[in-house]
């Protein structure tokens, strides 16, 4: 099930998996060549599945490394972000 989408040319389409298990949340790499980070720590070597990492509020989760050609003006950017796991409280709906 798709969760999430970025437009970039670092992160292909699916470059990573995202999931929870009761109140844990958890990231794996699913064999990506510019890697998935977890707080600065690479999650596997290039081409390769991680094993599964959990994540929790206050990491930082980086897709790819940033690409600079000297031909283009644009460099590629990678996509990071801040985590903030959000539970729903029991009983609610």
């Amino acid at each position: 099930e798709d969760n999430g989408y970025f437009d970039s040319s670092i992160v292909n389409d699916r470059h990573a998996e995202i999931w929870a298990e009761g109140t844990k949340i958890f990231i794996r790499d699913t064999g990506s060549s510019s890697g998935t980070f977890v707080n600065r720590k690479q999650l596997t070597s290039p081409h390769r599945e991680s094993e599964p990492e959990e994540i929790k509020s206050g990491d930082v989760v980086q897709f790819g490394l940033d690409w600079v050609f000297t031909t283009e003006k644009t460099p590629y950017r990678t996509i990071r972000a801040r985590v903030t796991c959000v539970f729903p409280r029991p009983g609610a709906q």
